[in-house]
C-alpha cells in the first residue's frame, strides 16, 4: 500500500471548475446524451426472431420470441440456455411494429423479449413487459474520515482484497504520458476485455479513450516497479469517475485478483486523498449476483439509475412453466418501477421460511433500492409473513402459489 501516511479526516479541496470548463462539461453532457437518444432513430428498423433451444439448467426445451437490435441479445440469452438456435428470422421489420410481430409468436412461446432503442419501448412497458434497465450505475459516497470509509467495506473485503494488496506490496502511481496510454489500450484494456468478456466485450474504439485520457489520467498498479493493472480516472468538481480497466495478459491467478483489489482500493483511496465526495464506478448489468455488481456492492457502493438514455430489457413469461421457473430464480434482477429501481426474486420448491428471507435480503439488498420484491411460487411459512410484517426492512413478499395467473401477477405486481 501506500507509504505515506493517510489522514484520519478527508483533506478540503476545493472542486469548484471556472465557468468555461462547467459550460464545456454542460455541452459534451448534452451532445452525448443526444447522441445515445439518436440511436432510437439510427435504428428504425429491428429483426424479429423465434428462438428455440434448451434451458441451461434443466435440459427442457424452452422457446422465446424476440424483437430488437441485439443490444442485449447475448446478455440474455447466454443466461437463459444452454444452447438455442433460431427457428424463423424476419429481418428489417420497422420497430413501431414490433408489439404485433412478437404477439404473433405469443402462443408458440414461453417467453416475448423486446430489445429496442429508448424511443421505442414504451408500447411494450404498456403491455406489462418487465422493465430491466440494461445498465444501472455504482457510486461510493465518500466518508469524511478514514475509519468510516474503512466501515464501509465489508467484512470480507477487509479479509481478502486488502489483505491481497498487503501481500503482494502494491503500490500505485498517477501518469499521463502518451506511452503509458499506448501500452494501456493495446496491451491491457483491449485484451482483458476480451479475455473477460467474449463476445459480449463492449470496446470502445481508441480515439474516444484517448480523447477522455487527455481529460483525466491513468493510475498505474505496481508490484516491485512492474505495472500489473492499470485504470483511466476523471475527475472534475470533487466526483472521481473509475472509467476503463486493464491487465496485461499473464498474471498468475492470485496476483490478478490482487491486481483488481488494488484497482479499487487504491481508487477510493486516490478519491479520499483528493477531497473528492464521490467515486463513480459506472455501469453494472442489472442482476443482483452477477459478478461484477457484487465485487462493487462490497466496497460499499450504492445504486442509482443510469443517466444514458437506452432502451430497456423488456422480458414477459406467457407462462412460469418450469424451464423459466428455473430462468427466474437463479437471476434476481433489477427492474424500474415507479420511477425507482426495486430487486425481484422469484421463489420455488417449498414455501419460503423467515431464514429464506431473512438470507435474501443479506445476499442481496443494497443501498439505491426501494426494496426488494420476493414472489414465491410454494407460499410462505407463518413465520416469514410475521417476518415480512415486523422485521422493518425493505422487503415486501407476494404469494404465488394462489394466484390465477402467476406469470401475470410476476410481470405486473
Amino acid at each position: 500500500m501506500q507509504s505515506l501516511p493517510i489522514p484520519e479526516t478527508r483533506p478540503i479541496v476545493d472542486h469548484t471548475a471556472g465557468p468555461i470548463r462547467r459550460l464545456r462539461k454542460r455541452a459534451g453532457a448534452t451532445l452525448e446524451y443526444l447522441w445515445e437518444l439518436s440511436g432510437s432513430l439510427r435504428l428504425a428498423r429491428a429483426d424479429a426472431l423465434l428462438i428455440r433451444g434448451r434451458e441451461k439448467e434443466t435440459g427442457l426445451p424452452l422457446t422465446t420470441a424476440y424483437f430488437g437490435h441485439y443490444g442485449s441479445h447475448a446478455f440474455v440469452l447466454k443466461r437463459i440456455y444452454e444452447e438455442f438456435e433460431t427457428v424463423e428470422r424476419h429481418e428489417g421489420v420497422h420497430s413501431l411494429r414490433g408489439p404485433r410481430w412478437i404477439a404473433r409468436w405469443s402462443d408458440r412461446a414461453s417467453l416475448l423479449f423486446a430489445d429496442v432503442e429508448l424511443l421505442y419501448d414504451r408500447p411494450f412497458r404498456r403491455a406489462s413487459f418487465l422493465q430491466i434497465p440494461q445498465w444501472i450505475r455504482q457510486k461510493y459516497e465518500m466518508p469524511g474520515t478514514w475509519s468510516e470509509v474503512l466501515g464501509s467495506f465489508r467484512k470480507n473485503t477487509k479479509k481478502t482484497d486488502l489483505r491481497r494488496v498487503r501481500k503482494y506490496g502494491l503500490t500505485y502511481v498517477i501518469t499521463r504520458r502518451e506511452k503509458d496510454f499506448d501500452d494501456f489500450y493495446h496491451r491491457m484494456y483491449v485484451p482483458y476485455l476480451r479475455m473477460r468478456f467474449g463476445d459480449e466485450a463492449i470496446i470502445e474504439p481508441e480515439a474516444k479513450v484517448r480523447r477522455q485520457y487527455h481529460k483525466g489520467a491513468l493510475m498505474h498498479v505496481l508490484r516491485e516497479g512492474e505495472v500489473v493493472a492499470a485504470v483511466l480516472l476523471h475527475m472534475l468538481e470533487g466526483r472521481l469517475a473509475y472509467v476503463w480497466v486493464g491487465v496485461p495478459d499473464g498474471l498468475p491467478a492470485d496476483l490478478f485478483r490482487g491486481a483488481f483489489s488494488a484497482m479499487y482500493y487504491f481508487t477510493i483511496l486516490h478519491g479520499y486523498l483528493q477531497g473528492c465526495h464521490e467515486v463513480d464506478f459506472l455501469g453494472s448489468r442489472p442482476l443482483l449476483n452477477d459478478g461484477l455488481f457484487r465485487y462493487k456492492r462490497k466496497w460499499g457502493t450504492r445504486i442509482e439509475i443510469s443517466p444514458v438514455p437506452r432502451g430497456n430489457i423488456l422480458l414477459r413469461p406467457q407462462r412460469l412453466d418450469e424451464p423459466l421457473q428455473h430462468v427466474f430464480a437463479r437471476s434476481p434482477f433489477i427492474v424500474l418501477a415507479n420511477g425507482g429501481l426495486t430487486g425481484k426474486m422469484l421463489w420455488r420448491g417449498t414455501p419460503a421460511t423467515e431464514r429464506d428471507l431473512g438470507e435474501m435480503y443479506d445476499r442481496h439488498f443494497t443501498p439505491g433500492l426501494d426494496h426488494l420484491k420476493v414472489y414465491s411460487l410454494a407460499g410462505f411459512t407463518a413465520g416469514a409473513r410475521a417476518w415480512a410484517e415486523s422485521a422493518g426492512l425493505p422487503v415486501r413478499i407476494v404469494d404465488l402459489s394462489t394466484a390465477a395467473d402467476p406469470a401475470g401477477v410476476f410481470c405486473r405486481s
